[in-house]
């Protein structure tokens, strides 16, 4: 899907610019007459353009939205006057920008998840589906309040494994300037001094000086490789198909796949709570939960268990049988089951995914210390090889 940016009229004849995600034009169109707004003006957006944080959000705004939102919701002010208090109280344009024109298109009959999703790029996909779960459910605030603790809880994520790897990325920066260094000066200097010996050089040796002549005279072509690879690559993850492939690579990449398989049911966990706890039936509230855990591959599953709960099978046995569930969270299901309280259980589910979570990041990136030492230790000790093997056969040789 490509995003494009709209001005469209509404019926008193107000003007609402937005974003909105769509195959092309014409479906821009239909969906924007179902909201009752008549289409001016549509382009794709374009993503070239060197405007940093152009369209964005910090964490930090997000965050203090969703929780004005949750409180002044609570509080009983009405959503609309929400949305002008904040957007009278916002320092930032695009915010003052934003919110007016979610206000717009709410006083205009659009809910609020249709809104927000004409803004993809603040409100992503889990955002936006987590909200639609609130106004089918009716618990509007409850999920603003959850929504407000897991955009704190990502973050203070995000900011841990930040700090795990600036170490590593330091290290292997160093290495990447050291083995640049090598093979692009000391070595073809080298060469020359080893030619003129004329001594069998070592295979170590031979494959330094090999990479040290390709990089000097291929660069070009690496460097448009490169180019054409990452081009290729936002193509293909682009197309759902792409998109697929990268969520199961998630799953399957060491280490990565448990913290990634983790968030996902944690985010499924809550989800399925929240609407479970406002009478939303079971069956719909996994067709509105599996949109937002994430990642395609577990969605897919899940959806699986909600076609098998409609063939009359229970909810751990629709679980089970789709082959991708975690056994703790089946076993809480059942434990849900079996007493009548799926959405207790899935609250105690929640709590145990949010406890465990740091320990696992905290586990994976420990593991990345050793790693980057193993390899910084392999590339000195190739380079130590490929420089002292023949200078002990030149002081042999002079001997």
């Amino acid at each position: 899907m490509q995003v494009y940016t709209y001005e469209a009229v509404m019926g008193d004849g107000r003007k609402v610019e937005g974003e909105i995600a769509a195959d092309a034009v014409d479906s821009v169109e239909d969906a924007l007459q179902r909201q009752g707004l008549t289409l001016v003006k549509c382009g794709a957006r374009r993503t070239n353009r060197f405007e940093f944080g152009r369209g964005k959000s910090s964490d930090d705004e997000l965050i203090e939205f969703t929780r004005n939102m949750a409180s002044l919701l609570e509080a009983g002010v009405p959503l609309l006057q929400v949305l002008e208090d904040l957007q009278a109280q916002a320092e930032n344009k695009f915010w003052q920008k934003l919110l007016a024109g979610l206000k717009l298109r709410i006083e205009g009959g659009t809910s609020v998840s249709m809104a927000m999703a004409d803004h993809p790029r603040t409100f992503n996909d889990i955002y936006v589906y987590l909200i639609q779960a609130g106004e089918e459910s009716g618990n509007l605030v409850q999920v603003f309040n959850e929504l407000a603790k897991y955009l704190e809880w990502s973050k203070q994520i995000k900011s841990e494994v930040r700090k795990a790897l600036s170490y590593p990325a330091t290290v292997m920066s160093a290495l990447a300037i050291f083995i640049c260094v090598l093979t692009f000066f000391v070595f073809p200097r080298m060469g020359g001094l080893f030619d003129s010996m004329q001594i069998d050089l070592p295979l170590p040796t031979r494959i330094m000086l090999g990479i040290g002549t390709f990089g000097k005279t291929g660069w070009p072509y690496l460097l448009a490789g490169g180019i054409a690879f990452a081009a290729a690559f936002h193509q293909f993850r682009r197309r759902p198909v792409g998109r697929e492939f990268i969520d199961n690579l998630a799953l399957r990449f060491p280490l990565v796949g448990e913290i990634t398989r983790m968030a996902a049911f944690s985010r499924l966990a809550s989800t399925l709570k929240t609407l479970l706890n406002a009478g939303v039936p079971l069956d719909r509230s996994l067709d509105l939960a599996h949109r937002g855990v994430g990642n395609r591959v577990i969605a897919r599953a899940i959806a699986y268990s909600r076609e098998e709960i409609h063939g009359g099978a229970t909810f751990t046995e629709a679980l089970m049988r789709s082959g991708s569930v975690p056994s703790v969270f089946i076993r809480m299901v059942k434990v849900g089951e079996s007493t009548g309280d799926i959405p207790g259980m899935l609250a105690r589910l929640t709590e145990h995914y949010e406890r465990e979570m740091p320990h696992r990041v905290q586990k994976v990136t420990s593991a990345i210390g050793p790693i980057t030492v193993i390899i910084l230790a392999a590339v000195v000790g190739l380079a130590a090889l490929a420089v002292f093997m023949p200078m002990l056969e030149i002081a042999g040789a002079i001997n």
